[in-house]
């Protein structure tokens, strides 16, 4: 029915220097299409059949809001279900997720659709075999394994390879992948290949480079910039009454630990230690984006080199190219931190500081309220299911740890995600505050009668609305932290012999870093519970059911989650308070025309 992608073979002299386009359908394909397919298919048997079509109807359903009638597009596919679990899809195990995408796989096969296998049956050239049998065990081997087979079944021999096949490989990939993470897979190959090149003899010289596409990795080093760049950022953020901007009500983001918290109304106060950590990190990604499109690091010797309505605008473009959001998030605090300074640090001529501030007001968003995203998956808990394996994640967490039966690095992760989250959810804290928890000086533990209790005090110098943070913790919340104390603490300090007062410390004795806490969430919250779920979204959570409880409990809200005023928490919770509004009058509605029937 389709042109097929793999039957183009692409000479070693050509793929070092051209682009390798895949084939695409002559004309897009929808999934009742692939249906089809699947029912015409003569060589299958019923079971095959079914397994095929539940799988298409499913996927349908997953990635295109018009369902059998929407079209079939392989990157889309791709991007969902790498970001799924089985838990998530409601299946019991990964072996069934496995299963829907090795038939979804054959029946788009069915509809001449090239798509890459999931295992690679083509076998390895002899000079492949040999190239694969150098490395002293599986795991680099697997890194290169799917490489090597595409590269076989294309006839690219391991002393042709080039950048140019690299670029082909993630087209490939890109065009014909199902269920993988591309940037992972890539990343490893070219980081497995670099291995060779340095440490095995008789492996191929050529240098790949980087993997074509996005960068994750682009903020250089403060090293990198003129030591003048630093010293006037430092002369900003420590200026006599350096303060946040009184205009900035609320920014919100989920990426990065310097956006992780909402920032609320300042009047004229310092700046805390956490928020000129946040402005050096601010003004240094500014600059490495600036020298990623182009411009050289010793052009960029101070504040009022980033202030150019052009080079921020350059800026702005970047990161609403790479986040694909139009405002809000990172647009909104890099636009405000480079209108900050070029108004009271540059001093800049009023036109041009009126110029970033309407730059600003238009990327900004709507400011003060829940993301569009943190709103999403807000919506997943009304879902009873979905509630009660929330409530009950850190349980869920803490089992799946203890049915390893050993003390490894994924068995800590498990526990050490389980103790966060349970803390997270008794007390409303931000993560930032979980993290950087002692022993010694805010977490108090007590036994009676075999019972834990415990008690969690954060002094306001340390909480970024400066007001003390005293919470009892749930005895079941105290047992796990004993639990992971006793158990699983000590094999994180064993292996470079450290110590260290923190309740989550690192292998150097310092403290957990927000991003390692947040991306374990996301991850083991996805495989175990099967929820989309960060840190964020947990605090978010807690306003949610408390709201859903009694609907006017906003002071309570406002009082959990440490927002400095009410009118911050209405703005959060408006598009919450709207769902709400709308599903009280549908029961009324249900009500009144049950007692007429």
């Amino acid at each position: 029915m389709f042109d097929s992608v793999s039957s183009r073979k692409v000479t070693p002299a050509l793929a070092a220097t051209t682009p390798f386009d895949a084939a695409l359908p002559a004309k897009p394909a929808c999934f009742a299409d692939v249906l089809s397919a699947v029912e015409a298919a003569t060589d299958v048997s019923p079971k095959v059949r079914d397994n095929m079509r539940s799988a298409v109807n499913k996927i349908a359903n997953l990635v295109s809001t018009q369902g059998l009638s929407g079209p079939v597009v392989i990157a889309d596919i791709d991007k969902m279900l790498a970001h799924q679990t089985a838990a998530m899809l409601g299946m019991k195990t990964a072996n069934a997720l496995a299963g829907m995408k090795s038939n979804f796989r054959r029946a788009l096969r069915l509809a001449g659709f090239d798509v890459m296998p999931g295992r690679h049956v083509t076998p390895l050239t002899p000079a492949w075999q040999r190239l694969m049998a150098s490395f002293s065990g599986d795991r680099m081997a697997i890194k290169l394994s799917r490489f090597a087979h595409v590269a076989s079944e294309h006839g690219w021999e391991p002393q042709d390879i080039g950048p140019g096949h690299l670029h082909q490989f993630r087209v490939l990939l890109s065009s014909t992948n199902i269920g993988s993470k591309t940037d992972r897979v890539l990343r490893d190959m070219a980081a497995t290949w670099s291995f060779g090149v340095k440490s095995l003899p008789g492996w191929p010289k050529a240098d790949l480079g980087r993997p074509p596409g996005r960068e994750r990795f682009y903020i250089r080093p403060w090293s990198d910039f003129p030591a003048s760049f630093r010293e006037d950022v430092e002369a900003f953020i420590t200026r006599k009454g350096a303060s946040f901007n009184d205009d900035l009500e609320k920014i919100e983001a989920e990426e990065d630990e310097f956006l992780h918290e909402d920032q609320e109304r300042r009047h004229r106060e310092p700046l805390r230690e956490r928020t000129k950590r946040n402005y050096r990190d601010g003004f240094r990604r500014i600059a490495s984006i600036l020298v990623k499109l182009g411009r050289p690091t010793a052009t960029i010797c101070g504040l009022a080199d980033l202030v150019a309505l052009s080079d921020v605008t350059k800026v702005l473009r970047f990161m609403r190219d790479r986040t694909q959001k139009q405002d809000g998030g990172h647009i909104s605090y890099l636009a405000f931190l480079l209108y900050f300074a070029a108004r009271d640090h540059v001093k800049l001529p009023w036109k041009q500081v009126d110029d970033l501030e309407r730059l600003w007001s238009r990327v900004r968003g709507e400011h003060g309220k829940m993301s569009p995203r943190s709103f999403k998956r807000l919506l997943q808990f009304d879902d009873p299911d979905r509630n009660a394996r929330m409530a009950n994640l850190p349980n869920m967490l803490a089992a799946a740890a203890r049915e390893r039966k050993v003390v490894d690095t994924q068995t800590i992760r498990l526990m050490r995600t389980a103790v966060f989250t349970a803390i997270g959810l008794d007390t409303g804290m931000r993560n930032g505050n979980i993290v950087r928890l002692t022993l010694d000086r805010h977490v108090t533990l007590h036994q009676s009668k075999k019972k834990w209790f415990g008690e969690i005090c954060v002094p306001g110098s340390e909480v970024k609305n400066g007001r003390d943070i005293v919470s009892k913790i749930q005895p079941e919340t105290a047992a796990l932290i004993c639990e992971w104390i006793d158990k699983y603490r000590p094999a994180v300090l064993a292996k470079k012999g450290v110590t260290s007062n923190y309740l989550f410390p690192n292998e150097a004795g310092s403290h957990l870093s927000v991003t390692v806490a947040t991306e374990s969430m996301k991850d083991l919250g996805a495989k175990i519970g099967g929820l989309d779920i960060t840190p964020h979204v947990m605090r978010s959570y807690l306003g949610k059911i408390i709201l859903d409880e009694s609907p006017d409990a906003y002071p309570h809200v406002q009082e959990l989650l440490g927002h400095r005023n009410l009118e911050t928490t209405l703005k959060s919770y408006a598009p919450v308070r709207d769902v709400q509004v709308r599903q009280r009058s549908q029961k009324l509605l249900a009500d009144l025309r049950a007692e007429r029937r």
